[in-house]
């Protein structure tokens, strides 16, 4: 019978990311909804998705309604200067209706899933 012996691992100085399971440094934020601390590329990448998440859940909405819906993704990125207000996020038409709508989303995380707000 041979004795092995393990050597143990280091524990990594710092925190370690949540979601990735990267140790993180500096630049962390700690989320309760992945119940531990989240590093920069993740939390960009969460804060990202929340907007095309809201997007979907609109295009969802306005099928329901009877729209022709058309979601642009990443409609801010082609903007050439600050006048410009490039293209809209969602556009919808109604046929029946003979209706265009263009809608800019945006998501905010201390909305409720039911909160619309439409500029005119």
């Amino acid at each position: 019978m041979a004795i092995t012996i393990q050597e143990e691992k280091p524990i990594p100085y710092g925190k370690v990311c949540a979601r990735c399971g990267r140790t993180v440094y500096k630049n962390y934020r700690y989320s309760r909804r992945y119940g531990g601390y989240l590093c920069e590329s993740c939390d960009h990448k969460l804060w990202r998705m929340k907007g095309y998440q809201a997007e979907r859940q609109l295009c969802r909405l306005l099928k329901k309604l009877g729209y022709n819906v058309r979601r642009t993704p990443t409609s801010g990125s082609g903007r050439t200067n600050k006048d410009d207000e490039g293209e809209p996020d969602v556009k919808a038409y109604h046929k029946e209706k003979d209706e265009a709508l263009a809608f800019e989303v945006k998501a905010y995380s201390f909305w409720s899933k039911k909160t619309v707000t439409v500029k005119r």
